[in-house]
C-alpha cells in the first residue's frame, strides 16, 4: 500500500482517526475531512492534509473536497467514515427529526462527498463506507 492517496471523512477521533494513522504508518498520503480539529500527531505529519467542516451542508463538503483533492491525479481509497450513531431504545421513543439527522449524516452527506469527488473527474480505486 506504500504510497497511495487516502481521503477519509470522520477523521477527528476514533476509527477514522486510526484509519488515518495506519495509512500514515505505510507511507500513504491522507486527505481529511471532519467537523472537529485532529489529534496534534495527525496534524504533524506532513504527508496529512485536513479541512474542518460539515459534510451535510452541500456547499461546505464541495468546497473540502475541491481544497483537498483537486491537484490530486487520483484516489486510490475512499473512506466514509463520518457519522453519528443516534439513539439506540424502543422506535416508538425516537424521534423523527433525530432519524432525519442520523440519516442525512450517515448516508446523504456521503453521496454528496462522492458525487463532489467524481465530479472532479480523478480515478477513484476503492470505495467503503463504515
Amino acid at each position: 500500500m506504500d504510497g497511495r492517496i487516502g481521503f477519509i471523512t470522520g477523521v477527528s477521533s476514533g476509527i477514522g482517526a486510526g484509519l488515518a494513522r495506519d495509512h500514515l504508518a505505510r507511507g500513504d498520503r491522507v486527505f481529511a475531512t471532519a467537523r472537529r480539529t485532529p489529534a496534534d500527531d495527525l496534524l504533524a505529519q506532513e504527508a496529512f492534509r485536513f479541512s474542518a467542516g460539515d459534510l451535510t451542508d452541500p456547499e461546505q463538503a464541495a468546497a473540502i473536497v475541491d481544497e483537498l483533492l483537486r491537484d490530486e491525479p487520483r484516489v486510490d481509497v475512499v473512506w466514509l467514515n463520518a457519522g453519528v450513531l443516534g439513539s439506540i431504545g424502543d422506535m416508538r421513543d425516537v424521534l423523527l427529526e433525530e432519524m432525519r439527522h442520523t440519516m442525512e449524516v450517515n448516508v446523504w452527506a456521503h453521496k454528496s462527498v462522492l458525487d463532489e469527488i467524481f465530479a472532479l473527474e480523478i480515478p477513484v480505486h476503492q470505495v467503503l463506507t463504515m
